[in-house]
């Protein structure tokens, strides 16, 4: 899939030998700058699937622009479930995140 060898290095660290059929379609595409919608079972590497493109395009820490992706998620559930996987993808590299959740309503 012409990935950076740090993220190549974690796909492998993690025990991953062959994409699942959903990274197998998303990631190329997405590699590519392509938009995508996809849809499938819980467990089938969505996260990886989007997150393994986001990694190999950052590549490395930019200190002149500072924030370079945002992901919004729905639920703080959610938002540590992609954190953990996030952290899983740029440990060899020297990018950084920020998990930020709410809690609170604006009333109050």
């Amino acid at each position: 899939m012409n990935l950076i060898y740090p993220v190549y290095k974690a796909i492998k660290n993690r025990g991953f030998n062959m994409p699942t059929p959903i990274q197998r379609k998303a990631i190329p595409l997405i590699l590519e700058g392509r938009d995508v919608v996809a849809c499938s079972r819980t467990g089938s590497g969505k996260t990886a699937a989007f997150v393994i493109p986001l990694v190999n395009k950052l590549k490395a820490h930019a200190r002149i622009v500072g924030h370079r992706a945002l992901i919004v998620l729905p639920t703080r559930e959610l938002a540590l479930q992609i954190a953990t996987v996030l952290k899983t993808f740029i440990k060899n590299t020297d990018l950084t995140y920020s998990l930020l959740v709410g809690g609170h309503g604006l009333e109050g």
